[in-house]
């Protein structure tokens, strides 16, 4: 069986060199990733919970962006 392919890396990070952040970028740019991605962001964005990781932002021209 082969692994699927990876459409996107998750990196962890400091935001004002203080508040330890995951940045997740595309790496599949196709038209369906994309609305996925914005999927996701629209949940994550209404998501309040313990356990969760808060949503600050995205860039706003991350559609069609090249990785």
């Amino acid at each position: 069986m082969t692994p699927a392919p990876r459409r996107a890396q998750v990196y962890k990070g400091l935001l004002d060199g203080v508040q330890t952040v995951a940045v997740k970028r595309l790496t599949d740019q196709s038209p369906r990733q994309q609305e996925r991605f914005a999927q996701e962001i629209q949940l994550l964005r209404s998501c309040r919970a313990e356990n969760i990781v808060s949503f600050l932002g995205a860039p706003r021209a991350w559609r069609g962006c090249a990785p």
